[in-house]
């Protein structure tokens, strides 16, 4: 037996990894997103979150993607994604589809 194959694999082939390239893979590239060092103001009410902070993020998110350069290719990308209660594209995905 070669000794390549005693030893344990590296990496994982397929699988995982091979899941997450091709998520990657259809995800958008954006330049110089709006939102890219704030993802926190966009995330979805946590479990134990105050409705008036949730409401105060989502404000700010709200305006960040007001002036994004990215915001048509993004609402694009959001139309695809289920609602979660985050901002997405300048909205807030839940059942009504807030707008800006």
């Amino acid at each position: 037996m070669s000794r390549t194959q005693n030893r344990p694999p590296t990496r994982l082939d397929g699988g995982a990894e091979a899941l997450l390239a091709a998520v990657l893979r259809l995800m958008p590239k954006f330049t110089d997103p709006a939102c890219h060092g704030h993802v926190d103001l966009f995330d979805p009410p946590g479990e134990r979150e105050e409705r008036a902070s949730v409401v105060r993020r989502h404000e700010v998110a709200l305006r960040l993607c007001a002036d994004c350069p990215c915001l048509d290719a993004c609402r694009a990308w959001a139309a695809t994604e289920p609602p979660t209660g985050a901002v997405l594209a300048g909205r807030i995905t839940n059942d009504l589809m807030e707008t800006a």
